[in-house]
């Protein structure tokens, strides 16, 4: 066996066979993969698979990482693909030839691992010497770690028979690690609906003009409004073919006397007419046109009142209002089918990004594929874009702190673009600075046990209203200090009063009046005794404003 080293052989006539290799393609069976901590760590001693020849006459060269900054090795027994490149010394040897690999081949689809046995060895086990044909009909192959200590997949890598692939949807972008740990760049995945239903769509658009007494000129600002509403009009045709119009030109006069002395309604008719006449420029503005005339209803007095006061500008006027009704045909949405979990309430092409470590533990061979569980897998990240996820959340309070109208979405019926993250537990660590939630709405905290504060400072809460207990909550907050303080004013008033009709006297002259005397004394040294307790009831640590 001849062993081969960046630009060394051992032999002419192997270096001849390599020499032959160096323009090609190469595929080699991992023998041995270099796991220390210097910077050789990740080269490979490889056999060169070929032509079958006996053990003493294989060719096994060194192989590097194609790849400086991206890192997956493949295992012992395992097939990588092999690119003859120059080496680390190219500028003192232009001809010495390094080997790069990449990553191992496919060969099982599996996964967790691929490898696949020197031809000369014993692997006579039954699970394990299946064909192809046979595993992928369904009949895996059996670990082959525990069964045979020669075939091995490494020094300590476990093979594990039900780490599942993921199902690839069209467009999708997947990386896979061999332990159940994966990112997907995906998107929302329907069906198309074969079914389409008529839909209307109505739009309105129009324009006017006003005049002063008597006048009756199409204006050239109206002429340039028409011409924006022709284009308007044609483009609505082209988004509905199928399409109807109606044109109503509406024209209006005061009751001020007009100079040409026309009667009541003619003014407003030919103020109609000459804008009916100006259409005929617009060819999307013909068609089915009905005139109007409106007459204004502001009293005029010629002797007090001026033509040219807005109020009756405002009813010498001409308009022309257009009314369109398209028609579109529309998928119906209720003949889609969700491909996958995460399509709920979406559409084809709308982006997601899941990063899961750990899935399911599914207790038989990985003979199919599957797709990430959000309630099952064992840590999650979700980034969705328009998206409802199906995650059941473990505390379902359904967020009773809120009032009706203002509560948020159950996270299960949410739609839009969020980020979940989900796992056993969950830790946010700051080692340095700042913690920071921001939320444009609320941050809540829902738990099914209890909510803890540990802090060894302050615990500082500013808010416009604090509500304890119910958000119905209508009792205030007594100021402790304050409360306290007033509480010691009244005790004391009522110990002085109490001190003076202890040492009240009655008839005959200097007889204390009993029982009054004795009670008020017994109360006003009991007095004494609360008024001293007051400041013991004032809290150390809770403090309000």
């Amino acid at each position: 066996m001849a062993i081969f080293g960046n630009n060394q052989t051992s032999n002419r006539g192997t270096e001849d066979f390599i020499r032959q290799l160096s323009s090609q393609f190469l595929y080699g069976r991992v023998l041995n993969i270099n796991q220390t901590t210097t910077l050789f760590n990740g080269n490979l001693t490889v056999e060169i698979m070929g032509v079958k020849t006996s053990p003493e006459k294989s060719n096994v060269v060194n192989a590097k990482p194609f790849f400086p900054n991206i890192k997956n090795y493949p295992l012992v027994n395992e097939v990588v693909f092999l690119i003859a490149g120059p080496n680390a010394k190219y500028s003192e040897n232009s001809g010495g030839v390094a080997y790069y690999y990449l990553t191992a081949l496919n060969l099982w689809g599996n996964v967790n691992t691929n490898p696949t046995p020197n031809p000369y060895q014993d692997t006579s086990t039954p699970s394990t010497n299946k064909t192809l044909d046979q595993v992928e009909a369904g009949s895996p192959n059996q670990s082959t770690s525990n069964l045979n200590p020669t075939f091995k997949p490494g020094t300590y890598f476990t093979e594990k028979p039900n780490i599942f692939p993921l199902y690839p949807f069209e467009g999708d972008v997947i990386i896979e690690g061999r332990f159940g740990n994966s990112l997907r760049f995906g998107s929302t995945d329907t069906t198309p609906p074969t079914k389409y239903s008529e839909e209307k769509v109505v739009e309105n658009y129009g324009a006017d003009q006003n005049f002063n007494s008597g006048e009756s000129k199409i204006s050239k600002e109206l002429l340039s409004s028409l011409q924006k509403l022709n284009s308007t009009v044609e483009y609505f045709t082209k988004r509905f073919p199928q399409y109807t119009s109606k044109i109503t030109i509406i024209g209006g006069e005061s009751l001020v006397p007009n100079q040409s002395n026309f009667p009541q309604g003619k003014l407003a008719e030919l103020r109609a007419k000459n804008l009916e006449t100006a259409l005929n420029s617009y060819p999307y503005l013909k068609g089915d046109i009905t005139i109007q005339t409106e007459i204004g209803s502001t009293p005029y007095d010629i002797n007090i009142d001026t033509p040219s006061d807005p109020k009756y500008i405002a009813e010498q006027f001409v308009k022309i209002q257009v009314f369109l009704v398209g028609t579109k045909m529309v998928l119906n949405q209720q003949d889609v089918i969700y491909l996958n979990p995460w399509s709920s309430g979406s559409t084809n092409g709308d982006p997601i990004t899941i990063l899961r470590n750990g899935q399911p533990n599914i207790p038989f061979n990985a003979q199919r594929l599957i797709v990430e569980d959000i309630n099952q897998d064992l840590s999650s990240i979700w980034m969705s874009s328009t998206q409802q996820i199906p995650i059941n959340v473990a505390s379902v309070n359904d967020y009773t702190s809120y009032e009706p109208d203002m509560a948020p979405a159950l996270p299960n019926q949410y739609k839009g673009n969020q980020v979940i993250l989900t796992s056993g537990r969950l830790l946010l660590n700051s080692k340095s600075d700042h913690l920071l939630l921001s939320s444009n709405k609320s941050i809540n905290l829902n738990a099914q046990e209890s909510i803890n504060v540990d802090v060894t400072g302050d615990f500082v809460v500013q808010a416009g209203q604090i509500l304890l207990g119910s958000k119905d909550a209508s009792e205030s907050v007594l100021l402790g200090d304050s409360t306290i303080s007033l509480l010691q004013q009244i005790l004391q008033d009522q110990k002085t009063l109490l001190d003076v009709l202890s040492g009240q006297v009655g008839v005959p002259t200097g007889t204390l009046l009993a029982p009054t005397a004795t009670i008020a004394a017994l109360v006003s040294n009991n007095l004494s005794g609360y008024i001293a307790q007051l400041d013991g009831l004032k809290s150390d640590y809770v403090k309000v404003e």
